[in-house]
């Protein structure tokens, strides 16, 4: 069984806590905390000024055996500067944490490589790996634009983590990934969605938030993906879901993505 994780932006709206109670009542293994708000508008739950919160998180992972499996979202902006999230480390490391997702939105590519270059410096001696998501609206757009980024790490840290929504609306193909970056990869993240892209960035941007599919109930080629990865890679649940499948709170959601995923993962082993 591969290690299942709830990501944040499935249940987003929870709380820290929140999150983490929902994913041991649902029956994961796992969460995705997001620690740093990925847009302006989104609500925030500060943490780290907060040191009544930041050890009443730590206990609610001890207590439930939920762990967490990343922590999210460090953004690789022009005003970026490295160190500053060096107390998000900090804290991720006492959680547990073994991943930082990461965003690439510097259009200066050299600028944003060298972010890149001090995040993995920064990050290597706590074993947290920064793990540089490519999606098409940020300027790490494709996979091959996340190869083209790590291939510059000079410390051989990091990795690219796949998402197969972005991965495959950005022409990626199965057989571009390498057996390089699947062993860097310490995650991945999965949901489905129709075959078809939309041709607007707008759309792209609102299904990716706010619609998508459980994994099984789309047209992606999950199972060639997953077939390239070791079978006890955990996976990301990261399913944001619309009102059409009448779950009427986080908890619904968070059951509804987890039940369509047990049952696809179970058809490919019928299948073998």
């Amino acid at each position: 069984m591969r290690p299942l994780s709830l990501a944040a932006l499935t249940v987003l709206g929870l709380s820290p806590e929140e999150h983490i109670l929902c994913a041991e009542k649902t029956g994961y293994q796992g969460v995705g905390l997001r620690l740093i708000p990925a847009t302006q508008t989104e609500r925030h739950y500060p943490v780290l000024s907060d040191s009544a919160r930041k050890a009443r998180l730590i206990r609610l992972v001890q207590e439930t055996g939920v762990k967490v499996f990343d922590i999210e979202v460090f953004r690789l902006e022009p005003s970026t500067n490295i160190k500053d999230y060096l107390p998000y480390m900090e804290f991720g490391i006492e959680l547990g944490a073994k991943n930082m997702l990461v965003a690439g939105y510097d259009p200066d590519w050299s600028r944003m490589t060298e972010n890149w270059n001090k995040l993995c410096e920064l990050s290597s001696p706590f074993g947290i790996k920064p793990h540089i998501e490519p999606m098409p609206w940020t300027c790490v757009k494709s996979y091959l634009d996340g190869v083209n980024l790590l291939e510059t790490t000079a410390n051989g840290w990091g990795a690219i983590l796949i998402d197969p929504i972005h991965f495959f609306r950005t022409g990626g193909q199965v057989n571009q990934i390498s057996s390089n970056h699947i062993n860097r990869a310490a995650y991945i993240q999965l949901s489905d969605a129709p075959i078809e892209v939309p041709k607007d960035m707008a759309e792209i941007l609102r299904q990716a938030r706010e619609d998508r599919l459980p994994p099984g109930d789309g047209q992606l080629p999950l199972r060639a993906l997953l077939e390239l990865f070791p079978h006890d890679l955990p996976i990301s649940l990261e399913v944001p879901l619309t009102v059409r499948w009448g779950c009427k709170n986080a908890e619904q959601k968070a059951s509804l993505v987890l039940n369509h995923t047990l049952k696809m993962l179970q058809s490919f082993k019928q299948e073998n």
